[in-house]
């Protein structure tokens, strides 16, 4: 997933983003404050020079979650080392086999414009965006509806194997959530902030002050794309996927 024409500050800031979001992910899953470690900076950084995409790395880590029976098996899970060979042999049968490992052990290739065209159908109507529109004319529904200015085309236009639409995904999807925050309005900016600061709350006995920030803007960020039903653009976001044995 890295650009090699990205300077190492933006790789860095990248690579810190992703560890971020596996780390939001993992505190999610497992019920329970607890902060990952160097030696998980470093899993998460491989997996991200490797260009496993962060919404196949999040899918492999709560497929293993469900698998665990009660909240005693899930506290043992206490390191991204634990997903360490099943994101990697998901994103190696992606790349090497150019399919996609279902429940039963499968594998299943990828149709990447059926994948887009899925995207593409769970973009967020306009219709309805324009009813939003009309009730908070500077609401974020109104920024969304701009934004989405000829992006079902773009999406459905893009070519090539997985791996290289993947990084093209993210780079849209980067663009489109940076734009939405820049376009809030203080009342929205602040309902917004409100509810992340109340889902992290419970971290403050557990995580330092500028971590809990850090996770509440993120929280934040899927509190805005719930709010506009706006899916992660990645062919491997729930709304892109279809089930195993059916896209070929």
């Amino acid at each position: 997933m890295t650009d090699p024409r990205s300077s190492p500050k933006r790789s860095s800031k990248q690579d810190h983003a992703y560890f971020r979001a596996l780390e939001d992910e993992f505190i999610r899953l497992r019920g329970a404050p607890l902060l990952l470690s160097p030696s998980d900076w470093q899993v998460a950084k491989s997996w991200r020079r490797q260009g496993v995409p962060l919404e196949l790395a999040r899918r492999v880590m709560e497929r293993i979650f469900e698998r665990q029976k009660d909240a005693e098996s899930k506290s043992g899970i206490r390191s991204l080392r634990y997903f360490g060979t099943a994101v990697e042999r998901a994103w190696r049968r992606i790349v090497e086999l150019g399919g996609e490992e279902g429940e039963v052990g499968e594998v299943a290739p990828i149709d990447v414009s059926a994948r887009l065209g899925r995207l593409a159908g769970a973009l967020p109507a306009r219709s309805e965006l324009q009813r939003r529109m009309d009730e908070e004319p500077d609401g974020p529904a109104a920024v969304l509806l701009v934004a989405l200015e000829g992006l079902p085309e773009r999406l459905k236009g893009l070519t090539g194997n997985p791996q290289s639409v993947e990084v093209e995904l993210a780079r849209i999807d980067a663009a489109l959530l940076e734009r939405l925050r820049s376009g809030l309005n203080p009342i929205s900016r602040s309902a917004i902030e409100k509810e992340a600061e109340a889902a992290v709350r419970h971290l403050a006995d557990t995580m330092p002050a500028d971590r809990r920030r850090e996770a509440a803007k993120r929280v934040a960020d899927r509190v805005l794309r719930a709010s506009l039903g706006l899916p992660v653009l990645s062919l491997f976001s729930p709304e892109a996927r279809a089930a195993v044995g059916t896209e070929a």
